[in-house]
């Protein structure tokens, strides 16, 4: 295996800033705890800085509350604070501040101090008008009897509140305090925001009548911050009490914030048309646990940076940005993708048998280097990969002065990190127990999933789960629960709102640690990284894992697009692991026949196979797969023979083998072959002897540290015989690909047997099939377990389960489920069955790639997908919907070039598409149209 590894030493801490406006938001919590700040890159989602803890302390007033804090930044960069100081003062509360952490002493602005009757000021607001380089500064004052009557509750009689202003240009002199806006209602809480496109001045205020109840949020408009009108609009919340109203603008639309005190939470409408009708976006806004009335304004990213001594990691090309804080003592991360947030701040750390690395911490050490790898892969997407990556190391010390290495790779689409630990003081044991891991997903508010549930230990047959095979769950919201509250497994994909995708999985797994998946989603931390149950593995190995010192964690991985393209053609899961062994020989990639998915356990016998054996050298096929109880009904000395048949016909046989007798209850044999070492050497012994060329083992039932060693001792001990490897009922592969040179796939998906199972999957495949490629597919080699060719899921192909899937579609799957050992699920009756074409294609369909790329596609809808082998490429589409499709697809390896176009007709026949092999050509930049019918395929390639 090829492998050229540079590493330049970059830099220490030095990272660049770029320029950009993020947007802060001010608020209370508790009346008397002070100033607290959020703030957003696209103003749904609200992260709180300092750990949500207050910035600023009240010290004026008769109560000396924080309540309702507005901040506008000035001309020269200062910011400047009001708010309100007392429930009964005459005066408003100001401070003033450079970073927004150091403020000024706090000053009372006495107000309505001239109005000795005036009750109350009340939830100010300042705001700077630029044309006439003053700031406004407005608030709600009762004076009784002074205005109009308002009918209000018994409770609220002694309240008739209007918004009052003063004006001032130096914080020194204020011009005195005016009735400035005095319409037919209770008037508080009035907020300004200038149009940046029409210049135009657009109020918000509280309607605050009672009787009968309003409690809602009405708009005006001025081209003067001079007078509003009186006469405003029909309220613009919904039918529940609000107030505290804060506009913002974020690009072109028009966000106005509210807290709905009644039922304490915060919610959000917004208009696209400068403020003339609007929409409930509230189950789309998060903010903060307990926010109160705060106001939303603008700023540079410099200043979020400094608030929170900001760290960032920025790929070589400068797509991605990772940016690392340590606020308050917790370490965080956020992601940004094209100057666009796809993760909040989301939290990281570990809980560990020598110290807690979650709280407390403090940054004493950053090293930023340059990693530059090229290496080669003969089993997966692509067969070379330059990969260049800027990696930082962030050195953490906790409370009790251990450190912990924090370590991010960004590169292009792809962010991977991990955790590193030293050897410890002498008094500390030489291992680590890691206990919990803190490390956190947190998407925008507006980010929807797909996702498929973890299953519980010991569900399904014979107690073999969790194996990866649940139903996906698509385009649910990010609050969407589990049934059974076990979170999701690897690989995880987002959509985060019309930024992009994300996906998020881990690589570098064996038996270094357990396998690990996301937890349910929690609005604090996002999805946490959850431990295997502890019932998985019929409770046999412990839930925590444990690693020696020194020593690291797997990696994190997660990969952003703008589309979907990084995310299929990503290699991020080999890019930072390294082989763990030599291969002991050159395996051969090629297809295998398997008669076990539709004839069942009953043809496990002499005959059958022979049979199967044919078939497969018919079709030129260099495997057949020989499935469950062949120990029994052919026994080993027979299957020596058997073997020795196969290879007579140009075929190597792969056996079935249970992962033991001792952690599920099924009974397919052989059993106890896999479980110890000398159980293995022995059966491998006897199978290089045979000639066997390799295993398919099945039912492991969890993701413990003891099952993946089970994983990796299994591969280790058949890399000494020559032996390839295939996994069902079992964990994802996490980069095996290039850790394990004899690694062919897992199963980790709803496979194909269960089309045979249930006439449910059989009209799910096209679901199924078109998810694959945007997740499982996407982070390793999938044995699916066939190309399905009978149109019924029976050996007479007459009865049982009906496939709706075309065949094109099924030939199609051979090219969109990569596996360098694929399996071509014909049956004895296709070689009568099938047209010419489809068999000569069969016969020809490669299982190893040198290049892949997304040309077009939607999770579980439809995908056209290109490979390359050698010289040659493939274009596989795949509809998976129940509706016809046409397809323009951008293959600019087709550029001008006379192609085969495999493609289904109208015509049908047992209520599937007809096939037909047609010519079509491309323009001279690849422009290619395909049309596909409802749950039909098309392959293109050259002639």
């Amino acid at each position: 295996m090829k492998r050229i590894l540079f590493v330049f030493v970059a830099a220490l801490t030095a990272l660049v800033v770029h320029a950009r406006e993020v947007y802060l938001f001010s608020y209370f919590v508790g009346e008397r705890d002070g100033l607290h700040l959020a703030y957003s890159y696209d103003g749904l989602t609200w992260t709180a800085l300092n750990n949500n803890q207050s910035f600023l302390t009240p010290v004026v007033g008769t109560d000396r509350l924080m309540r309702d804090p507005s901040i506008v930044q000035g001309p020269d960069g200062t910011f400047h604070m009001v708010w309100t100081s007392s429930w009964h003062d005459r005066i408003i509360g100001y401070a003033s501040s450079k970073d927004l952490v150091n403020w000024s002493e706090q000053r009372a602005i006495p107000v309505m101090e001239h109005e000795t009757e005036a009750l109350n000021c009340w939830a100010p607001e300042i705001f700077y008008d630029a044309p006439s380089k003053t700031y406004y500064i407005f608030w709600a004052t009762s004076i009784p009897g002074r205005h109009s009557f308002v009918p209000t509750s018994e409770s609220e009689k002694q309240w008739n509140h209007r918004i009052y202003c003063t004006t001032t240009r130096d914080f020194q002199t204020f011009t005195p305090a005016k009735l400035w806006f005095n319409p037919d209602f209770m008037a508080i809480d009035a907020a300004v925001v200038r149009d940046p496109k029409t210049g135009e001045l657009i109020m918000v205020v509280k309607n605050e009548n009672s009787a009968p109840a309003e409690k809602n949020i009405r708009v005006t408009r001025s081209r003067s911050m001079k007078s509003f009108p009186t006469k405003v609009s029909a309220p613009i919340t919904g039918d529940y009490w609000c107030e505290g109203p804060a506009p913002l603008f974020v690009g072109d639309k028009l966000y106005v914030y509210f807290d709905c005190y009644t039922s304490h939470r915060y919610g959000a409408v917004v208009s696209s048309d400068h403020g003339k009708t609007w929409t409930d976006v509230s189950e789309q806004v998060t903010f903060p646990k307990g926010v109160r009335h705060g106001t939303a304004f603008t700023v540079d990213e410099a200043v979020l940076d400094a608030l929170l001594g900001n760290q960032q990691v920025t790929s070589p090309d400068g797509n991605l940005t990772v940016r690392f804080n340590v606020e308050s003592g917790v370490p965080t991360y956020s992601v940004e993708c094209e100057g666009k947030q796809f993760l909040t701040r989301s939290p990281l750390g570990l809980e560990t048998s020598i110290g807690d690395f979650t709280q407390g911490m403090k940054l004493v050490e950053t090293q930023t280097t340059t990693v530059k790898d090229s290496y080669d892969l003969s089993r997966s997407k692509v067969s070379h990969v330059d990969y260049v990556a800027t990696q930082t190391d962030f050195v953490l010390e906790n409370a009790k002065g251990k450190r912990m290495t924090v370590t991010f790779r960004v590169s292009g689409n792809d962010v991977a990190f991990r955790y590193s630990f030293p050897k410890q003081p002498r008094e500390t044991p030489m291992n680590i127990v890691v206990r919990r891991e803190a490390t956190g997903f947190a998407f925008p508010g507006e980010t929807t999933t797909y996702l498929s549930p973890q299953a519980g230990p010991r569900e399904g047959f014979a107690a073999t789960k969790p194996s990866y095979e649940e139903d996906y769950q698509v385009e649910q919201p990010l609050l969407a629960k589990t049934q059974r509250g076990l979170g999701y497994t690897f690989p995880c994909l987002f959509r985060v709102g019309d930024k992009g995708w994300a996906q998020v999985s881990e690589t570098g797994v064996a038996g270094n640690y357990c396998g690990s998946h996301l937890s349910d989603y929690a609005p604090e931390t996002g999805y946490t990284i959850a431990f295997p149950h502890e019932g998985e593995n019929n409770g046999l190995g412990a839930v925590t894992p444990v690693f020696s010192l020194p020593g690291s964690t797997p990696w994190r991985t997660i990969t952003v697009g703008s589309t979907l393209k990084p995310l299929v053609e990503t290699t991020v899961q080999f890019d930072v692991v390294e082989p763990l062994y030599e291969a002991s020989q050159d395996y051969r990639p090629g297809r295998y026949t398997w008669s076990w998915l539709i004839w069942q356990d009953a043809s496990c016998n002499w005959d059958d196979q022979v049979t199967f054996i044919d078939l497969a050298s018919a079709m030129s096929y260099e495997y057949v797969l020989v499935d469950a109880w062949w120990d029994r009904n052919i026994g080993r000395e027979r299957m020596a023979e058997l073997s020795q048949y196969a290879q007579s016909k140009g075929v190597n046989l792969f056996l079935w083998y249970n992962s033991n007798g001792s952690v599920n209850d099924a009974p397919q044999g052989p059993l106890n072959c896999m479980d110890t070492p000398m159980h293995r050497d022995r059966e491998m012994a006897w199978m290089k002897s045979a000639g066997i060329k390799g295993i398919k083992v099945d039912f492991f039932g969890g993701d413990k540290q003891a099952t993946m060693q089970l994983y990796e001792d299994i591969l280790y001990d058949a890399n000494r015989y020559g032996i390839q490897v295939i996994f069902h009922g079992c964990t994802l592969p996490r980069g095996w690909e290039r850790m394990f040179p004899n690694f062919v796939g897992s199963e980790a998906t709803l496979a194909s047997e269960n089309m045979t199972f249930s006439q449910y999957h059989c009209d799910r495949a096209g679901f199924e099939l078109t998810m694959h490629p945007f997740c499982r597919t996407a982070v390793g080699s999938v044995d699916w377990g066939g190309v399905i060719m009978n149109r019924h899921l029976a050996r007479d192909n007459k009865r049982g389960n009906t496939r709706r899937t075309s065949d094109l579609f099924e030939i199609a799957t051979g090219i969109t489920n990569q596996c360098s050992v694929q399996c071509i699920a014909i049956q004895p009756n296709g070689l009568q069955d099938l047209p010419a074409f489809e068999l000569d294609f069969l016969r020809t369909l490669p299982t190893t790639w040198d290049e892949t790329r997304l040309l077009a596609g939607h999770p579980g809808q439809y995908v056209a997908l290109a490979r390359r082998h050698g010289d040659q490429w493939y274009v596989a589409c795949l509809n998976g919907t129940d509706k016809e499709m046409t397809l323009t697809l951008d293959a600019s390896m087709f550029g001008g070039k006379e192609l085969r176009l495999y493609n289904d007709t109208k015509q049908r026949s047992e209520n599937l598409p007809v096939s037909a092999l047609t010519t079509a050509k491309a323009d001279k930049k690849g422009q290619l149209k395909v049309t596909l019918q409802p749950m039909g395929g098309a392959i293109i390639c050259e002639k």
